[in-house]
């Protein structure tokens, strides 16, 4: 029951859309809004309501939690 995992990705995406991203320093998912695009660099940045503006990769934004929380599994390992 291996399902794919929701990854945003840099062209489904639009400003004021909300998400869920893998930080390295943060032990859960992040949730944030999407407040610009860095489409040369395949990458997102968000605003948080706790840390404030963070650019992250597409490969570590998510559309929902759940797949957020199963890539930080995969990673850990």
């Amino acid at each position: 029951m291996s399902k794919k995992l929701e990854v945003v990705l840099i062209d489904d995406c639009d400003i004021d859309d909300v998400c869920w991203v893998i930080l390295k320093h943060e032990t859960k998912p992040v949730f944030g809004t999407i407040v610009k695009k860095h489409e040369a660099e395949n990458a997102i940045q968000i605003m948080t309501n706790n840390i404030g503006f963070r650019t992250v990769p597409c490969n570590h934004a998510f559309w929902n939690e759940e797949d957020a929380k199963k890539y930080r599994k995969m990673i850990k390992k």
